[in-house]
Parts: C-alpha cells; structure tokens; sequence
C-alpha cells in the first residue's frame, strides 16, 4: 500500500508539472553584412495589442531565449542601438527555433561640423608649491 501511495503522488506530481510548463522561443540575431552575433541586442515579446510580456537580451553569442511562453499569437520586437529594429508576428504551439535573424546596421547621414578654437595661450605668472610634510 506504501508503494502504492508513493507511485500514485509521484505520478500526480509529474503530471502537474508537465501541465504547467510552457514552450521556449530561442533564435539568433546576426549582422546581415558580415553574419557576425549581434550582442547585446534587446528582444521583446509581446501581445498582439503591444502589451510587453517578457524582456531579453543576446548574449555575445547573439543567442536569446524566452521559456514557459504559453501557445498563441505574439508579436516580437528587436533592437540595438547600431542596427535597425525589426518587428514580427509570431505563432507559438511547441517549442520554437526562429534561427538566425539578421538585422542592417544603421545608416547615419551628418552634416559638416567645423571646429574651431582660439589661438590664445595664457601663461601662468606664479607657481604654488606647497611644502611636503
């Protein structure tokens, strides 16, 4: 009866805990130029209304995972400050491998910018020195 009860709650326990674990979302995010990993890229995974769910960050791997994602439609968003941002739906039933997911490196176009300074040197008259101990 002992083994009995210890089989039955074993079973009980592992069933429960099957139940309640979610999918895991795991991807790569690279350079599109070079197909080097993008480090420290910031992933987010949102609602289809916008409303943030969970928060990552790529390692300097450019590898990025999200666990315990319930099944559903969700939107994922990537940035990094020297690439452009990228936004995509997302469908989630099982576990998920988005794979590499290549971002372009931001353009920046600046204008001209002069430097000047005056040619004055001012000179000290007196030096301080202060006595060691």
């Amino acid at each position: 009866m002992k083994n009995f009860l210890v089989l039955f709650t074993a079973v009980i326990f592992s069933s429960v805990l099957g139940f309640s674990q979610g999918s895991k979302i795991t991807g790569r995010i690279i350079a599109e130029e070079n197909q080097k990993p993008i480090a420290h890229a910031h992933i987010d995974l949102m609602s289809m209304d916008s409303v943030i769910i969970n928060q990552t960050v790529t390692g300097t791997n450019g590898r990025f995972q999200f666990q315990d994602v319930s099944e559903g439609s969700y939107r994922v968003a990537i940035t990094h400050l020297e690439y452009e941002g990228l936004i995509f739906n997302l469908s989630v039933y099982k576990n998920t491998e988005l794979g590499n997911i290549s971002l372009k490196e931001k353009q920046y176009d600046i204008e001209v910018i002069s430097v000047s300074g005056a040619g004055n040197l001012t000179r000290l008259d007196r030096e301080l020195i202060i006595p060691a101990e």
